[in-house]
């Protein structure tokens, strides 16, 4: 059995068993599995707002959940490595009788966005951005069939990055994000800032557009870090995935004394708007929907101080029952409908999902 299918019979382990929480995170090093057996959700933990307003969609709450069980998967093997319930090895005998559901019926998210080249939001954009610096992330919702979120999580390929899915009460998520934000220890982390879209085979180092772009989403993380700590800046580098490419740059951060984890988690919280205050307050005049957990952090701390969050992208969500994905594309000053329209597109073909 691969260490997918291993970690798909877990997940369906724990869902027979009514988890309260189920987290589970997969990259090319292997699996981590939470979960919380009890039956009462955690709770959001309120923490305000980005300073510019309220803003439904773009809050600094945190879903976060203490487990139970914490299960570590590597190659063929599971090993338990925190038990507080004494069902890890029941669990693991379970996950290792069961045979995965073999579903080939995998398909892409299929989306008509053709409308989207008359919208009035693209232009509403251009004219706030306009020839200047600015850059605005603006997403649109694609609604979807119901998901299977199990063999959903175990399509995906690692190579390197980020599988996540999550269970609590009536929120899931499931998907593949190649934006690693955040990674290592309060000492010492780094942070993998992608942006800049491409086709495979296009010369993007030729391209001042999305030069331009990446290098304004760098410099604003790079920004935020510097306000924790001392950072160094990695040369900029080709992320190339199986439908898409992007540029990727690597910040390793060092922060000060009296710097938590959560502010280092909170130093890198992707807002897509630059400037900031100003870019946020249009786009909550500019979305017609909540963004829910789009575009936010979703990862885990260990008990030693090791962390991991991703961004949530190319991923798929369901809410009271009613499943959808998100994408977004900047918008620069050097932007055209077609093109945004393209990048969208490429996004939204590199997420592939399992129907229920």
């Amino acid at each position: 059995m691969t260490p997918a299918s291993r970690v798909a019979c877990l997940l369906a382990a724990l869902q027979r068993r009514g988890a309260a929480e189920i987290f589970a995170s997969s990259g090319a090093q292997g699996a981590l599995v939470f979960a919380r057996l009890g039956q009462e959700a955690a709770r959001p933990l309120a923490g305000g707002s980005f300073g510019c307003g309220e803003i439904p969609f773009l809050s600094r709450d945190w879903a976060l959940f203490s487990p139970d069980l914490v299960i570590s998967v590597e190659g063929g093997a599971m090993t338990p490595i925190h038990d507080e319930r004494g069902e890890a090895l029941a669990l693991m005998e379970e996950a290792g009788r069961a045979e995965p559901r073999r579903r080939s019926c995998d398909r892409a998210v299929d989306y008509d966005l053709q409308p989207e080249l008359s919208s009035p939001r693209f232009a509403r954009t251009c004219e706030w951005v306009g020839a200047t610096s600015r850059r605005l992330t603006v997403a649109r919702r694609i609604p979807l069939p119901e998901v299977d979120p199990v063999a959903t999580f175990a399509l995906f390929s690692p190579s390197g990055r980020e599988r996540a899915l999550f269970r609590s009460g009536s929120v899931r998520y499931v998907g593949c994000s190649p934006e690693l934000l955040a990674e290592g220890t309060r000492e010492d982390f780094s942070c993998h800032k992608l942006s800049g879209t491409a086709p495979p085979g296009h010369d993007m180092s030729g391209d001042e557009r999305l030069l331009r772009e990446h290098e304004s989403s760098v410099e604003s993380v790079e920004a935020g870090l510097s306000r924790i700590g001392a950072v160094h800046r990695e040369p900029r580098r080709i992320c190339a995935l199986t439908t898409l490419q992007h540029f990727e740059t690597t910040l390793r951060c060092r922060p000060g004394d009296g710097v938590g984890i959560l502010d280092c988690i909170e130093a890198v919280r992707p807002v897509g708007a630059h400037p900031r205050a100003e870019g946020l307050a249009f786009l909550s005049r500019l979305e017609e929907e909540p963004r829910g957990h789009y575009y936010g952090l979703s990862g885990f701390i260990l008990p030693g101080g090791r962390f991991s969050f991703s961004q949530l992208i190319r991923t798929l969500f369901c809410l009271d029952g009613a499943w959808y994905a998100t994408v977004g594309a900047a918008v620069t000053a050097m932007s055209t409908p077609a093109l945004e329209l393209e990048e969208t597109r490429l996004k939204l073909s590199s997420i592939r999902f399992v129907p229920a």
